[in-house]
């Protein structure tokens, strides 16, 4: 086997964490539309378990291929798994039922699963000089850490008159300084994987600026909301370089899905600025984190899996990544899942439900869109 291929993980511990954080997705779009579950269980089944739990899977392929080396304790990823789902279900049930030593123990379970990625990580960085990008998203892990701390510490009653305060700095944390880190470390390569032009050097910079940002916004909102204003202008501006400089030849999806994403990670943070934090909720985590994540996967996962069978099967006799993605049908998602949000935000509070069928759609999609990969025969079976 070649020194590349070793930094190559095994496929399954990704895709089993894409897997069930799709899978959440689908329960949390079925839920909204059919109210069954409260809506903080219904945040938290997007939050952590999809958004985040897709994340964690993202991790595991992202940080060993940029950073190009061996993914070390592969067998304790696979423990980090259980750990997610049982932490999500508690989570959940916690939330529905009002039982909060039920939340406690969900957040507890999820924080037990990421410190074991992060040694997992640690490890698989700690020799030689990897990519920066790569030590970057890793670091992202902090913010979810802190998260899920302050989650827990909500849970438990800490902070007294201050809970308000901290459910603040909770949700700070998780949408900017987990997930705006990590989406612009991934962002900027998936760019310059599928649009053939590269601005990853200053991903280290915008990751510095929105980790920072976010820290300080957290705690100081009248300081860091302005500056976290100012990163996520530097990140859209930045994909707009992109945007001006791509080849046209080449599938736009990765681009579309960035751009909106970046669009409302920007309207977020100006829409929270103006004071209406509920709409900026929705706009950063449905349609900033959530369009970062429907897009992204569509690309990452048959990447994975071309990769795979790049290797049992030959380059020569597989389809291409450009034949693994339906162009027309990642619009179609993009459509359905912008709509949804869209209606969430703005509708009456009577009819916001229905966002979740538009949710719903955008995910049948999406499971066709990422079936492809796995179903399309080979050049030679084909012909």
């Amino acid at each position: 086997m070649s020194a590349k291929s070793t930094t190559v993980p095994t496929p399954y511990l990704p895709l089993l964490f894409f897997a069930a954080g799709i899978l959440a997705l689908g329960c949390a779009a079925v839920a909204l539309a059919l109210r069954l579950l409260t809506p903080l269980a219904i945040l938290h089944l997007v939050a952590v378990g999809s958004f985040a739990t897709i994340a964690m899977g993202a991790l595991y392929q992202f940080v060993p291929v940029v950073g190009m080396r061996q993914l070390r304790g592969v067998p304790f990823g696979f423990i980090h798994l259980p750990l997610a789902l049982a932490g999500t279900v508690l989570l959940v049930a916690g939330f529905t039922l009002g039982k909060f030593d039920f939340v406690t123990a969900g957040g507890v379970l999820h924080v037990a699963g990421v410190l074991l990625q992060s040694g997992i990580l640690a490890a698989t960085l700690r020799e030689g000089s990897p990519a920066i990008t790569a030590r970057g998203a890793a670091l992202a892990l902090g913010g979810f850490v802190v998260t899920a701390a302050l989650g827990i510490a909500v849970a438990l009653g800490a902070g007294g008159l201050n809970a308000g305060a901290l459910v603040g700095i909770h949700a700070t944390f998780g949408l900017a300084a987990f997930f705006g880190t990590l989406i612009v470390a991934v962002t900027f390569r998936l760019l310059r994987m599928f649009e053939r032009f590269s601005l990853e050097p200053r991903a280290l910079w915008l990751e510095i600026a929105v980790a920072a940002a976010a820290i300080l916004a957290a705690l100081l909102p009248r300081v860091g909301m302005p500056l976290l204003a100012v990163a996520a202008l530097a990140f859209a501006f930045n994909l707009g370089v992109v945007a001006k400089n791509r080849n046209p030849a080449y599938q736009r999806e990765t681009l579309l899905y960035a751009l909106a994403s970046g669009l409302f990670g920007c309207s977020a943070v100006f829409t929270a600025l103006a004071g209406a934090m509920e709409t900026a909720a929705v706009f950063a985590l449905w349609l900033f984190v959530g369009t970062a994540v429907v897009g992204y996967i569509q690309r990452i996962i048959p990447f994975i899996w071309w990769m795979r069978r790049s290797r049992l099967e030959g380059t020569r006799n597989i389809p291409m990544l450009g034949e693994m993605n339906q162009t027309q049908l990642g619009h179609a998602i993009l459509a359905f899942w912008l709509a949804g949000g869209l209606w969430y935000a703005f509708a009456p509070p009577a009819l916001a439900p229905l966002a979740g069928w538009f949710a719903f759609v955008a995910w049948i999609g999406l499971i066709v869109q990422i079936a492809r990969p796995f179903l399309l025969p080979g050049k030679t079976r084909a012909t």
